[in-house]
This record gives C-alpha cells, sequence and structure tokens, in this order.
C-alpha cells in the first residue's frame, strides 16, 4: 500500500508543479481541473476460496453503477504482485519470458467478471484491479491478501 501513498504523492506533486506554471511557458497549456468528480461506481474483488490459498484462486470482481445496478461490458484486468522483501513488491511473473502476469477477466453479463491463477507462494498479495466503462471512465481498485 505504501507504493499506491507514494504514486498518489506524485501525481498530485506533478499537479501543483503543473498548476503552478506560467501560463505562456513553451506552450503549455492550462491543466484541466485536477479535482474532477469521481464516478458513483463501486469495484469489488472476491476469492474462491476465502481467505485465498496456495493453488488454483477464482477471482469476482462486481461492478456497480451510483444507483446499485450492475455494470456489464467493461473491460477488466487483475493485476497481481506480491511482496518478496520488506518494502518491495515483485510482480508476479508468468512463463520463461518473465513477462508480467496480467489476468484478463470473462464478462458473466450480471456486473461480475472471472478470471484465475495459480497463487504459487503464500505470502502477502497485492491484487489491483484495471477497469475502463466504455470510453469515458478508467477505475482503479487494489486489495491485499495474505495467501494461506
Amino acid at each position: 500500500m505504501r507504493r499506491s501513498s507514494c504514486g498518489r504523492l506524485f501525481v498530485t506533486t506533478l499537479a501543483v508543479l503543473f498548476a503552478a506554471s506560467p501560463a505562456g511557458c513553451g506552450g503549455l497549456k492550462k491543466p484541466v481541473a485536477s479535482a474532477q468528480a469521481q464516478p458513483p461506481f463501486s469495484i469489488d474483488l472476491q476469492f474462491s476460496p476465502s481467505p485465498p490459498q496456495v493453488g488454483t484462486e477464482q477471482f469476482t470482481v462486481s461492478i456497480r453503477d451510483g444507483s446499485g445496478a450492475p455494470v456489464t461490458g467493461a473491460k477488466v484486468q487483475i493485476l497481481p504482485s506480491y511482496e518478496s522483501v520488506p518494502g518491495g513488491h515483485l510482480v508476479a511473473r508468468t512463463g520463461m519470458g518473465g513477462t508480467s502476469a496480467t489476468l484478463n477477466t470473462t464478462d458473466a453479463g450480471d456486473g461480475t467478471y472471472h478470471a484465475q491463477m495459480i497463487l504459487a507462494k503464500a505470502v502477502y498479495w497485492t491484487f489491483t484491479v484495471e477497469t475502463s466503462i466504455g470510453t469515458k471512465y478508467a477505475l482503479s481498485y487494489q486489495r491485499g491478501v495474505q495467501v494461506q
């Protein structure tokens, strides 16, 4: 979670720096307001088995709009990582090529999205859910759990 806070601090710092820049500097345009209203969506990530265990794990992402209605047709990916040393994160790897694992989900048509993977280590995992709803919204949700 420290990494998430640092990322927000970095983005906030950049926003402040751009806002403080003179308008005529190198053709920079006035930045769009950084405090835009958040869309009324909720995202939840559930595990099966729960609590998560070493072995095959099923993931279910639920997306609801502000009125509680299911959101269908979204593009949803899950990015798993685990802490290999205190204070550091290591992205889960697949195959010998060392590419990052990204779990693409299947839309069940009822506001839930499903994926699975094999959790190989009994460590603290962080799962970041990245969601695109149409072309207007891009949402991110993060949940950390200790795998048994």
